[in-house]
């Protein structure tokens, strides 16, 4: 699978997927942004939350742009 992401405008919840595998744990690295991992601890999903309202949006969008998302 190809990474790709989805934006939920109403909740402000920016997802990034990095793999199809099924999730089997989550973590969360602080109170906007979480990561899920798969049973072989690879890393499959990061979620922002309130991406647009903390600026976090932004600077992943600009991150992508540079090659330098990952």
């Amino acid at each position: 699978m190809a990474m790709h992401a989805i934006y939920w405008k109403d909740d402000d919840i920016l997802e990034v997927r990095l793999s199809d595998k099924p999730i089997a744990r989550e973590v969360s690295e602080s109170w906007h942004v979480h990561k899920s991992y798969t049973a072989d601890g690879e890393l499959a999903a990061v979620i922002i939350l309130d991406a647009i309202k903390k600026g976090r949006f932004r600077s992943l969008a600009k991150s992508a742009r540079r090659g330098n998302l990952g």
